[in-house]
Parts: C-alpha cells; structure tokens; sequence
C-alpha cells in the first residue's frame, strides 16, 4: 500500500464541491478570532469586560472567540466587538502588514 503525505491529501479533500468552500470559511472564522483575541490582549481585555460593552454574556464572547469551532460570527457581532474594542470591523478582515504602508 502505497503512502501518502497529509499535503497530499488535503489537496485532493479540497477539490471536493464544498470542502474548500468550508475550509476557506473556517480559516477566515479562526483568523477574525485571534484579531479579535489579539485586540483584546493589546488593551488588556477581559471576555467579562468585553460582554460587558457589548451588552451580551461571557459565553458569547468565548463562542466568538472559540477557534477550535471557528467562533459564531455575525456581522452584528462582529461590529459590537469591533465598536467595543475601538477598531474597525476592516481590522479584523485585512492584517496590519497590508493596513500600513
């Protein structure tokens, strides 16, 4: 049996109708959550502190964090959270790198 390499097989999964759709979704979710995250820890944040501004629950914030799952992202959410952390929902869709010149 010949074996292959997880690249490998990762390549072929994502030519599969969906899966790469799914996968670029989880991607970007995991991404717009360790900006979020990131945000946080830079102005020293708590989830608690964070709910709290948002007028939502703890247990909203750690689910909109979680990265394990990809977090349950709305574009309301994402607004509350952006406005709460005093930056721009634009913030979390595009890296600093590519922000500044």
């Amino acid at each position: 049996m010949k074996m292959v390499s997880g690249a490998a097989v990762k390549r072929r999964v994502l030519h599969v109708p969906g899966v790469s759709d799914a996968y670029e979704e989880a991607r970007i979710r995991r991404k717009i959550a360790e900006r979020l995250e990131a945000a946080m820890n830079e102005q020293g944040v708590s989830y608690r502190q964070l709910a709290t501004v948002m007028g939502t629950g703890k247990s909203q914030v750690q689910r909109l964090l979680n990265k394990e799952r990809g977090g349950s992202l709305t574009l309301l959410t994402l607004v509350k959270a952006a406005r709460a952390l005093g930056i721009s929902v634009e913030e979390l869709f595009v890296p600093e790198q590519v922000r500044r010149p």
